[in-house]
């Protein structure tokens, strides 16, 4: 299973992407969990540790912060 957070779901440059990575993701028989921050960084933090939780073994992520202090918690936990 693979993470995708992003700013805004339906933003043309995100629908674009996510669709490439899908069609990728199929051929390899992976699924994809998406996700939306909204702009919030509380929020991008809780859908993090959602994902985390539900043990993606990637996540992709488009953040809105220079530094992105949740992702600590991705590399202790070794998801690329």
């Amino acid at each position: 299973m693979i993470g995708l957070i992003v700013t805004d779901l339906v933003d043309p440059f995100f629908r674009k992407y996510r669709s490439a990575i899908l069609t990728k993701l199929k051929v390899k028989n992976y699924g994809l969990i998406i996700s939306s921050s909204e702009g919030d960084p509380r929020l991008e933090k809780h859908q993090i540790d959602k994902m985390l939780a539900r043990g993606v073994e990637l996540l992709i992520l488009a953040s809105t912060q220079p530094e992105v202090k949740s992702l600590r918690r991705v590399g202790d936990q070794e998801v690329p």
